[in-house]
């Protein structure tokens, strides 16, 4: 459970980090891409492999989050890939940003499948999420744009979607969490609904 615990707090971490990446790429587009590039290419590798970590640590999810190591291994390649050719970035992110935000979409809807399965309240949000989050990702996919400052917008963009709705996420369920320890120290009945 404790190794769980660390991986939401990385995740969460990564949550602010992408924020804060995206409110600079919509602020300040015209910043030298070779910089943006190396780090964007961190926070996709470090994205990757949290959530291959993610995945090898909570087996037993293994159903409902199946396409997470998916999206690891390809969220890993492309963040080497980057840091390799820093210069072909502006070429590939319509298709990296759409196929990653369509990879996450389906991984989410997966999730939101579980919490409904499961009886747990705020499944609705988590479902209404994904879906917007997939049809983004279809929507850079086939309007990809070509001009580089247009590009970072978008990509910056994208970055605080995912930075806000993880930090809600993440706050919600610890407020859940949290709600569910305090009853079982007082040995109370719950309803989470």
């Amino acid at each position: 459970m404790k190794i769980l615990e660390r991986i939401r707090r990385m995740e969460l971490l990564m949550s602010i980090i992408s924020l804060l990446l995206g409110i600079i790429m919509v602020i300040f587009p015209q910043k030298t891409m070779s910089v943006i590039c190396y780090v964007i290419a961190g926070a996709i590798l470090i994205y990757g492999i949290i959530d291959i970590i993610g995945y090898i640590t909570a087996k037993y999810y293994s159903g409902a989050f199946s396409l997470t190591l998916l999206k690891g291994v390809v969220a890993s390649v492309i963040g080497i890939m980057i840091f390799i050719k820093p210069e072909f970035l502006s070429t590939f992110i319509p298709i990296v940003l759409g196929i990653l935000l369509i990879i996450d979409g389906i991984t989410s809807i997966q999730k939101s499948v579980f919490l409904k399965n499961n009886n747990i309240y705020f499944w609705h949000v988590s479902m209404a999420e994904s879906i917007i989050t997939f049809a983004f990702g279809i929507f850079v996919l086939i309007n990809p744009l070509s001009v580089e400052t247009a590009i970072i917008i978008c990509l910056g963009i994208a970055f605080i979607w995912y930075g806000v709705s993880s930090i809600w996420n993440y706050l919600y369920v610890q407020k859940k969490i949290n709600f569910i320890r305090q009853a079982e120290a007082k040995n109370e009945i719950i309803d989470i609904n």
